[in-house]
């Protein structure tokens, strides 16, 4: 499991991977589980991307699950909000979305060409995205 994590030294939350449950000198598993997660003891270690480690809680981890990774590697991270928007020049402009049908009748077509957003991820990054594309995500 991957989730999206604060660590010491960074801006924004970065990426680790729950590789396995502590135990203390004795090999039992430290904690406890429970239904609530505030009260779920059970410790875990987390290896970040560069390849330091980390101990944390259950409670901790289940807190920042903003992200996770598919069978395929793909990181689906969680959007948060929309900050910003724009559109380039090639998009089409509001006088050239009209057409007339072959009865004379006239609409406006609706298009999501070349108009962008700025989103911002639940991890705390942000990017530009095709429209088009998050519409169909």
């Amino acid at each position: 499991m991957e989730l999206a994590i604060g660590k010491d030294g960074h801006e924004t939350p970065q990426f680790a991977k729950v590789t396995k449950r502590l135990k203390d000198h004795r090999g039992n598993p430290i904690g406890t589980a429970h239904d609530n997660p505030i009260l779920d003891t059970r410790m875990y270690e987390v290896e970040y991307a560069d390849g330091s480690k980390q101990a944390l809680s259950a409670n901790v981890i289940a807190e920042n699950l903003f992200a996770s990774v598919d069978e395929e590697r793909h990181r689906r991270i969680l959007l948060d909000s929309i900050v910003g928007f724009c559109k380039t020049k090639e998009a089409v402009d509001k006088t050239d979305a009209l057409v007339v049908s072959s009865n004379g009748t006239i609409r406006r077509v609706k298009t999501t060409k070349d108009w962008q957003i700025n989103v911002q991820w639940k991890n705390g990054s942000t990017t530009w995205s095709k429209l088009k594309d998050m519409k169909d995500s």
